[in-house]
């Protein structure tokens, strides 16, 4: 801050000191005159300048904390973006798991009956029994085709949203990251 406060000092300095004696030089005054209008002109400019100077320097200091301050905000973001992807693929991961247990005792209670069913039917008609079991397999291939699209929906949901959160996240990220850049630009060329 010390060196904003010393740059703008003397070059306001110079500035007035300038501006004097091209005054004092177009109103034909003498070198005496002249040096001293441009002396008291340089230290009036060069203590604004030097004000300037400070603050811009305050400034330059609100803005590197905000920019510290946004940096930590932009970290506790990533890592809850991080945080909120793992919920996501975490609370996906136990409904698909339900959906399979759910249909884990239908299908075993189903297939319990059909082979009771067919031990009876066989031991009167075996003919009957065939015919019955090629029913049996055809119903249950179509119940299995019927039932995948489903599964596959909800699963590719859940993807799709874990992918959306991540994205958003990322985009989050990239953004603050781009600010936090920008604004260190910033600093850098005001220091």
């Amino acid at each position: 801050m010390t060196k904003k406060i010393i740059k703008y000092a003397l070059l306001g300095g110079l500035a007035g000191a300038g501006y004097a004696a091209y005054q004092g030089y177009t109103r034909d005054e003498t070198i005496d005159q002249v040096a001293a209008r441009a002396a008291k002109t340089g230290a009036g400019v060069g203590a604004v300048g030097g004000l300037i100077g400070l603050l811009f320097g305050l400034i330059g200091r609100r803005k590197a904390r905000k920019a510290r301050k946004n940096a930590k905000k932009a970290v506790v973001l990533a890592a809850k973006a991080g945080a909120i992807t793992e919920a996501v693929r975490t609370a996906a991961s136990p409904v698909l798991e339900q959906a399979v247990e759910s249909a884990r005792p239908k299908v075993k209670r189903a297939a319990k009956a059909t082979r009771q069913k067919a031990g009876y039917v066989a031991e009167v008609a075996r003919p009957h029994v065939d015919q019955a079991a090629k029913a049996t397999r055809e119903k249950a291939t179509d119940l299995a085709e019927v039932a995948r699209p489903h599964v596959e929906q909800a699963a590719e949901i859940a993807r799709q949203r874990a992918t959306d959160l991540a994205e958003v996240a990322r985009q989050r990220a990239v953004r603050m990251g781009n600010d936090l850049r920008d604004q260190a630009a910033v600093l850098v060329e005001v220091a």
